[in-house]
């Protein structure tokens, strides 16, 4: 039976509190910091990867909330870097820009000896090395450090 894009997720709400940006669809969010929104989410170059929260279901513009998929199977935007392979493990692009809080294959940029990555999940599909929209088993929280 093939993985439904939607397959075992889990949601949580969540406010954008970025006067200015609107968080893509399809794009991995950080736990921010209010004293206003109940469920404070940001772009992850402003939350820093240790902070991840999950993948938008839609975009979710300055001072609007909607769901956030923190578990299970959801659809999230590679950043075209290198190639994805099924069951890699993936990490957050963290750079403010266009590719921000889109995911990549740690097979392909793999991190120093001794660092921590905070793993977003595993690809359940492949892709080229083009943006692309794949299915990822989530993981928010998860880390890998390479040995030194």
């Amino acid at each position: 039976m093939p993985i439904e894009t939607s397959e075992g997720a889990v949601y949580a709400s969540g406010t954008n509190v970025n006067g200015t940006y609107t968080i893509p669809e399809a794009r991995v969010c950080g736990y921010a910091a209010s004293t206003t929104a109940a469920n404070p989410v940001d772009r992850v170059s402003l939350t820093g990867a240790a902070k991840l929260k999950g993948v938008t279901v839609r975009a979710i513009a300055p001072g609007k909330t909607h769901d956030v998929c923190v578990g299970g199977v959801r659809e999230v935007d590679t950043d075209g870097t290198a190639p994805v392979a099924r069951g890699d493990r993936l990490a957050v692009n963290v750079t403010a820009g266009p590719l921000e809080g889109c995911v990549y294959s740690t097979n392909s940029a793999p991190p120093p000896p001794g660092a921590t990555l905070h793993l977003v999940g595993i690809a359940e599909d492949p892709a080229p090395a083009a943006v692309t929209r794949i299915r990822v088993r989530l993981t928010p929280g998860a880390t890998l450090t390479r040995a030194s």
